[in-house]
């Protein structure tokens, strides 16, 4: 059973079946869908921009208050050899599909593989990390060049089975496929996402991305991060609520530092947990009505979005990130992502929270180019 769930073997694969899923979802209140593609014959992760397309234009058709997300990942043996075959690009060329030909809202442009740049500028002496909220630029980025030898990307991870596997790179390749997307979304003037995998490394590359290197990630003045606390032993999983605020500030220092002003930075934040690892995070809750109660991991990322002063807007939950439940004898139990939405909106209820679904929100919630009104936490898939 552990096997089945490490290998994602519970992810609906075909268009029929994942559309019939997402109609469960948006009913339930989801607002927010990130979506990797999967190849429907194999099962295995894709690039294949005709799925992205296909996906895009039956949700944009079905559901049009729904906001879409496309991952960029380089896992996967078919991912991996279309890299090989065209180049890095090839896995983010989803970033240049029209949202009218069924691109999405937001594309993934930083995650894991994405560090080898910063890797290299630290390598370099171009930067260092001052502190897990700092990070200090020693010399003209303008004489950077980036290192163009090929090598294993090595981005410590707890992962699902194979998804550590990120094959083989440069930091120069990385670096001009992430600004090539980032020049194209700004071009078209659409919103701009990263995921942070590692705190102080993830915060520097996004903040570089954004007031350093050009194209800025900052063009169209709306940026979403995506805070996936338990990926690495470098973005642990908190069990204070000091520590899980800590980190939301990091993210949200990045709009009152940049250098554009006006930017819209939204905070999303996901348990990317490994059901091996679930029973060392269960402890006792020390905010809000339940103070004390023992919890597990993901009731207690919910709890702590839901607090008044979270600074959170986007609530996420999936297969990607935590495959599983726990039992009340702390037992795994495979699960889909419908099994997760209804705990999810459980405990949002539960600790005080409120799933903003209407139009208008959503529709404020992608605009570009502008601050919207707070909003309370958007359920995310």
């Amino acid at each position: 059973m552990l096997d089945a769930i490490l290998q994602g073997k519970h992810i609906p694969i075909g268009l029929e079946a994942i559309l019939s899923e997402v109609e469960a979802l948006y009913k339930g209140g989801v607002r927010y869908l990130h979506w990797h593609p999967r190849n429907p014959v194999n099962g295995e992760q894709s690039c294949d921009n005709s799925l992205f397309r296909e996906f895009g234009l039956a949700l944009r058709h079905r559901y049009p208050g729904l906001i879409l997300s496309f991952g960029a990942s380089r896992n996967g043996s078919e991912i991996l050899s279309a890299i090989v075959a065209g180049g890095e690009w090839e896995r983010m060329r989803q970033a240049a599909i029209p949202r009218h030909e069924g691109g999405a809202d937001f594309v993934t442009l930083i995650a894991a593989a994405e560090l080898k740049v910063i890797i290299d500028l630290e390598k370099q002496g171009y930067v260092r990390s001052v502190d897990s909220g700092n990070i200090e630029v020693l010399k003209s980025l303008d004489e950077y060049i980036a290192n163009r030898g090929v090598e294993a990307v090595s981005i410590e991870a707890n992962s699902t089975s194979g998804g550590a596997n990120y094959g083989s790179s440069s930091a120069a390749e990385q670096l001009r496929a992430m600004s090539h997307a980032i020049a194209v979304r700004n071009q078209m003037n659409l919103p701009q996402e990263v995921e942070w995998t590692q705190l102080e490394r993830s915060y520097g590359l996004t903040k570089l991305m954004l007031d350093h290197i050009s194209p800025s990630l900052g063009g169209t003045g709306r940026l979403n991060v995506t805070l996936l606390f338990g990926f690495s032993p470098k973005m642990p999983f908190p069990l204070t609520y000091e520590e899980f605020r800590r980190v939301v500030k990091v993210a949200r220092s990045l709009e009152q530092r940049s250098v554009f002003p006006q930017m819209h930075l939204s905070i999303c934040v996901g348990a990317a947990v490994l059901p091996q690892h679930a029973s060392e995070l269960i402890c006792p809750l020390d905010v809000g009505q339940y103070q004390g109660a023992r919890v597990a991991p993901l009731e207690r990322l919910v709890a702590y979005a839901c607090q008044p002063d979270s600074d959170v807007d986007l609530l996420r939950f999936g297969l990607e990130d935590h495959p599983f439940l726990l039992d009340e004898n702390h037992n795994v139990v495979p699960v889909t992502n419908l099994d997760l939405m209804e705990y999810v909106v459980e405990r949002i209820e539960k600790h005080g929270g409120r799933i903003m679904s209407d139009p208008i929100t959503v529709r404020h919630f992608v605009a570009t180019e502008c601050r919207p009104y707070q909003v309370d936490s958007i359920a995310a898939a």
